[in-house]
C-alpha cells in the first residue's frame, strides 16, 4: 500500500468510525468458540510478518498462555481480549487493511444494507481493495459524505 493511500485513509476515518469498524471486523473474522489452532495460525503470521515485536509483552504472554493451556475459548471476556490482539495482527496485512476499509466504506455509504454485505467477507475485501487501488477517488467520495 502506498504512503499516499495510508495518509488519505487516516485522514478520512474518524476515531469512532475506526473503532466501530474494528469491532465489526473482530466479530466477522472470529467466531464465538475460538479454537487454539486459529490463535497459533495468527501467532505464526505475526512471527512471519515481523508484527510480533510490535505487540505488548502482556499481549504476547496472554497468547502464549492460552495456546499452552486451552483448546477452545468460550469465555466472552477472554474471547474479546484474544480477538482484539488477533485483529491487530490481521490489520498489519494488506488483507486486513482492505477488510477494514471495506467495513468503513459500508458503514459510511451503505448503512441500509449493512447486514447483508457484512456477512460476505469477499464483498468487504473487494470494497477495501478498490479504496486501496484508487485512493483519490475514494477520498473524494468520503469527503463529500462528511
Amino acid at each position: 500500500m502506498s504512503m499516499i493511500a495510508i495518509a488519505l485513509v487516516k485522514t478520512t476515518i474518524s476515531q469512532s468510525t475506526a473503532s466501530q469498524a474494528k469491532e465489526i471486523l473482530r466479530k466477522i473474522l472470529f467466531p464465538q468458540p475460538l479454537q487454539v489452532e486459529t490463535i497459533v495460525k495468527y501467532m505464526r503470521k505475526a512471527f512471519r510478518l515481523g508484527i510480533w515485536h510490535r505487540l505488548k509483552p502482556e499481549q504476547k504472554a496472554l497468547l502464549r498462555a492460552v495456546t499452552k493451556t486451552l483448546k477452545i475459548i468460550k469465555n466472552p471476556t477472554l474471547h474479546t481480549l484474544i480477538t482484539q490482539i488477533l485483529v491487530e495482527i490481521e490489520l498489519a496485512t494488506i488483507r486486513g487493511k482492505a477488510l477494514l476499509l471495506g467495513v468503513v466504506y459500508v458503514l459510511k455509504e451503505k448503512t441500509q444494507i449493512l447486514t447483508q454485505i457484512i456477512r460476505n467477507l469477499s464483498t468487504l475485501l473487494v470494497y477495501g481493495l478498490q479504496i486501496l487501488n484508487h485512493p483519490m477517488m475514494s477520498h473524494a467520495t468520503n469527503t463529500s459524505s462528511l
